[in-house]
């Protein structure tokens, strides 16, 4: 497939090109090269059949999101090039009108101003798409931009909508919010610090790690103090604690000492199942939700290939169910919109993953999707909301409960450059309104039972630094974010109690009971 790029200075740096990928039937990434040659995006792939292209691009009041094309044919060697900005808006306002239409199906009452974005966005494309006929190409290119970011806009304002009315709906018919809040305690926490009570105000759940590497770092030698002393805590501030993953596939997240047996899957599997037995059998009673492995979709820890992973997972998570029948089981997906498959490493997109553990029946009661926005090297590219409705929904289709884990930085990327929008972070101000645009739509959609903050706070100068720091609701030093407080108002806005219990048997909402007038909190700017 070839595209020609304008304005040609987009997609041009080797992050930009490393974030292109193909998505093929049932939202599957392909694996492709992608390959720039002046204005010429070149996209080969093994696979044959029509396809679309995902990418970064610039929309203004929309940072740099990643957007796709609608479905694209194949291209003969006498075809034309598709004109890259046109097909983005095409597909763009696709979505849009999609979004629209099922609005329009459940009721969900929209502005009129959003109908008429959404007509300029129709007729921009057109514009775009037809005006080298009657005007220059850079003209036609504009305007295909300028539809872009009008389709964004509209999709943005449907999905708010959707997710307020949501909640609106949940308010009325039960005393119960549709979902628990929760934080994640540091991996490398410092003995020395405590994380404050305050901290645990609008959060019913800690959230706390225990990977092997931490636990049992020497042979033999396993040190479950820390692992004690924050589960003592949070009984002290009555914080109801999840724990894991036990089994961290992250690079590092398991023992070095294991090296030695990646060539022996069977004896590797029965030092796995040994650790998560006696860790669950320690715990037990005292934590009920317990992710057992982490990023074993992806599984760069030692360099175990996706089969051995897959049965790993499966024995271990036999062996947790063992221990305790009334333990809730989670595995914790890393990059769940799949984009690694591009590398063609991988066979299995995540959703894939998931469905063939929860189909062999070993005792898996759901998912945590781990979504860390703006974080360049371990993080998820931004979407817009509509993006993150559409992994929801597709998710969904699993059937069993979802976790949220989400993250974005209170300071600036590596590269030092403050992105000029909040859609990635990059202060903590920044932060804090990534939260407040995006918390609505992740706690009001079922299947979602909890959302996590994925770290509590920054590791101190001179610790080890977390995987994900910089995106702390505490500074390094203590200092609360705005993002806490924001956290903080969402709880009070929707009265999230306590000493209420998380409803994994939730029952799907129904979009069509007639509502009153939407609750305001999560920003009037989105209908607007």
């Amino acid at each position: 497939m070839r595209f020609i790029v304008a304005p040609p200075d987009r997609l041009r740096t080797k992050a930009e090109l490393a974030a292109v990928h193909v998505v093929g039937p049932g939202e599957r990434v392909e694996p492709a090269t992608v390959t720039r040659m002046g204005d010429l995006l070149i996209v080969d792939r093994p696979g044959s059949g029509s396809a679309r292209l995902r990418c970064p691009w610039p929309v203004p009041g929309f940072g740099n999101p990643v957007v796709a094309t609608c479905s694209l044919s194949e291209h003969t060697v006498d075809a034309e090039p598709h004109r890259l900005v046109v097909e983005l808006a095409r597909g763009l306002v696709g979505v849009a009108r999609e979004q629209v239409a099922a609005a329009r199906r459940a009721n969900v009452e929209l502005t009129a101003k959003v109908l008429e974005t959404l007509g300029r966005a129709w007729g921009s494309f057109v514009r775009g798409a037809c005006g080298e006929q009657g005007g220059t190409p850079e003209q036609a290119a504009a305007a295909a931009e300028q539809s872009i970011a009008a389709a964004c806009a509209v999709a943005d304002a449907v999905a708010a909508a959707r997710a307020d009315r949501r909640l609106a709906l949940v308010k009325r018919q039960s005393s119960h919010p549709p979902a628990s809040l929760a934080v994640r305690a540091g991996e490398n926490p410092d003995p020395k610090v405590r994380l404050p009570s305050a901290l645990f105000g609008p959060f019913r759940t800690a959230a706390i790690p225990a990977g092997w590497a931490s636990i049992e770092p020497v042979r033999g030698k396993r040190d479950w103090r820390v692992l004690d002393a924050a589960l003592d805590r949070c009984e002290a501030v009555g914080a109801v604690p999840a724990v894991g993953p036990l089994l961290d596939f992250t690079p590092g997240g398991l023992p070095d000492w294991l090296l030695e047996y990646r060539g022996s899957p069977g004896n590797l599997e029965s030092l796995c199942a040994d650790f998560v037995e006696t860790a669950i059998a320690r715990i037990t009673g005292r934590v009920r939700t317990i992710e057992v492995c982490g990023a074993a979709n992806i599984g760069g820890a030692l360099g175990l290939d996706e089969p051995t992973r897959l049965g790993l997972v499966a024995r271990t998570v036999q062996v947790a169910r063992g221990v305790d029948e009334e333990n809730r089981l989670f595995l914790r997906i890393a990059r769940p919109f799949g984009d690694y498959l591009a590398r063609g490493e991988h066979r299995l997109a995540p959703l894939q993953f998931a469905d063939a553990l929860s189909r062999a029946g070993v005792g898996l009661d759901g998912v945590t999707l781990e979504l860390a926005v703006g974080f360049e090297e371990v993080g998820t590219p931004p979407r817009t909301l509509a993006g993150y409705e559409r992994l929801l929904a597709g998710w969904s289709k699993l059937g069993v409960p979802l976790r949220i884990s989400l993250a974005a930085p209170a300071v600036p990327p590596s590269s030092g450059v403050v992105p000029d929008d909040w859609r990635s972070g990059g202060s903590p101000t920044k932060q804090a309104e990534w939260i407040r645009h995006h918390l609505p739509l992740f706690f009001a959609t079922d299947p979602v039972v909890e959302v996590e903050w994925a770290l509590a706070r920054d590791s101190a100068p001179g610790a080890k630094p977390e995987r994900l720091n910089g995106g702390g609701l505490l500074s390094a030093d203590g200092a609360q974010r705005p993002a806490l407080e924001l956290f903080a108002e969402f709880a009070r806005q929707f009265a999230v109690d306590p000493d209420a219990g998380t409803h994994l048997d939730m029952p799907t909402m129904d979009d069509t009971e007639e509502l009153g007038e939407p609750p305001t909190w999560s920003g009037q700017a989105y209908r607007s």
